[in-house]
């Protein structure tokens, strides 16, 4: 019997959400005692050093399983990254130079706000997207104008990627 329940453990797949609420409560107290020892400003630093570690793991991770190159192939990680309802997209643009859309519904946002932990998911979440744009595809440019997480009503994207 002990075999079957830790067989069964081992295979259990934990929504996006799911995970993303378990590391943020995790990094919050993390960041609480950081902050408490050497001061906010060290505590968001390193932050910040995760977070774009973990963007550029997930990148060389979704690498592996789909080649991302273009930004139409760009957007496709994202609706991939929203489905199940996570994120309500809303393409203004996309051509081989330029990708702009909107993310009108963000359930990790909501999540954020549920948890009162708005400022940290900016950081946690907002701030991941740049870094895993990047280590996607070399050489793009990200541009976020404002978020939800913000108080706005929806969040911003525009990806450039100059010609070669």
């Amino acid at each position: 019997m002990q075999n079957k329940i830790g067989s069964h453990l081992s295979h259990e797949v934990v929504s996006p959400l799911t995970q993303r609420t378990i590391e943020i409560k995790l990094a919050n107290s993390f960041i609480k005692q950081i902050q408490r020892r050497y001061g906010e400003d060290v505590a968001l630093e390193i932050l910040q050093s995760v977070v774009e570690e973990q963007a550029n793991s997930a990148a060389i991770q979704f690498q592996k399983t789909k080649q991302v190159a273009s930004l139409h192939s760009l957007y496709d990680v994202w609706k991939i990254l929203g489905g199940d309802g996570r994120l309500d997209l809303e393409l203004e643009e996309l051509n081989e130079h330029n990708l702009k859309f909107h993310i009108n519904r963000c359930c990790y946002a909501q999540r954020y706000q549920e948890l009162q932990l708005e400022s940290l998911g900016i950081l946690f979440s907002c701030r991941r997207d740049e870094p895993f744009a990047k280590a996607l595809i070399p050489g793009v440019k990200m541009t976020q104008s404002k978020t939800i997480l913000e108080g706005n009503n929806s969040c911003s994207f525009e990806y450039t990627l100059e010609e070669a």
